[in-house]
């Protein structure tokens, strides 16, 4: 009942944002529901997913299309370097741009895209990476700078054939969308025989509550 109350407050008010994330520990795409609630960003499609503790910089400069995924990244939209530069040079300067993100994109853990930069439809940025020019559609890109590793197509094609090798894939074919509750016990037990060989009594750690609370305002969402 608490949490439903604090979910709706945070609806209501960003004020409660915070206190909304420690708490309720939203999904990724329940915390995008958020954004676009309260229209942070300067527009956001259909289907998208932010993980809670991602870093967004001066989030009304960011355009993110439709089935686009934030894993825990940052994006930002200026270079804060300029505050030290215009005392050091006695010079008036302005970094600032926007982040174009198209439809069907996934931007890994802990990933940086900087200012200026536009991704294309069906991009997948790998975690790490240091997005500094744009990416065209239908790219893997990885690296620092990021760099092109393949096309998507061809990395679609190298995990289906590595899933199908699976011997728990029959049970991925009947899963519905990323995660199934009800089959994930099965899964569990399954990969870890596959990769392990023996059951292992220790049970897996609790997802920790997000390190980071993003923020709204010029430095983070």
């Amino acid at each position: 009942m608490l949490r439903r109350l604090i979910r709706w407050a945070a609806f209501k008010s960003l004020k409660f944002q915070r206190l909304y994330v420690w708490l309720c520990r939203p999904s990724g795409p329940e915390f995008a529901k958020l954004i676009k609630h309260h229209g942070l960003f300067y527009s956001m499609g259909e289907n998208c997913s932010i993980n809670p503790d991602s870093v967004i910089g001066d989030a009304p400069w960011v355009r993110m299309g439709n089935n686009v995924r934030l894993a825990s990244c940052t994006l930002l939209a200026h270079d804060g370097v300029i505050n030290m530069l215009m005392n050091a040079y006695n010079v008036k300067l302005d970094a600032v741009g926007k982040i174009d993100i198209g439809n069907n994109v996934f931007i890994g853990n802990r990933a940086t895209v900087l200012r200026g930069v536009t991704i294309g439809d069906n991009v997948v940025v790998a975690a790490g990476a240091v997005v500094a020019n744009d990416v065209p559609s239908n790219s893997v890109v990885g690296g620092v700078p990021a760099r092109f590793i393949c096309k998507t197509e061809e990395l679609v094609e190298r995990l289906k054939h590595e899933s199908e090798a699976l011997p728990w894939y029959p049970l991925i074919l009947q899963r519905e969308g990323g995660h199934d509750s009800a089959l994930e016990p099965e899964l569990d037990r399954l990969r870890k025989r596959h990769w392990f060989g023996a059951p292992s009594s220790s049970k897996p750690p609790l997802n920790p509550a997000a390190s980071v609370v993003p923020r709204v305002g010029g430095a983070r969402l």
